[in-house]
């Protein structure tokens, strides 16, 4: 019986590991100047005080296995980095959805 439990303990990590593999390989993200956001993106930054005032570090365009595209924007804040996330609208995605 302990050898049963074993081999489906194993499997069960076999399959979590090649699901978060599938999920990296699904997107796509490519590192973008931050001048080649799109210009919603980049007015809904300037639009937003806290946003406005920060120095962007990075930004990616991520495109997911659907093909929706969205971008990753990294600012620096105090010592600390600042992530937020865009849809190509200029729209802020809330993780928490």
């Amino acid at each position: 019986m302990g050898v049963f439990g074993m081999a489906g303990l194993h499997a069960q990590e076999t399959t979590e590991h090649e699901s978060t593999e599938m999920t990296q390989i699904a997107q796509d993200r490519v590192r973008i100047e931050a001048d080649s956001l799109p210009e919603m993106v980049r007015t809904s930054i300037s639009d937003n005080q806290e946003l406005a005032s920060l120095q962007i570090t990075e930004a990616y365009e991520v495109t997911d296995a659907d093909g929706e595209v969205h971008y990753e924007v990294m600012f620096l804040k105090e010592d600390e980095t600042l992530t937020k996330k865009f849809d190509s609208e200029g729209k802020e995605i809330d993780d928490m959805l």
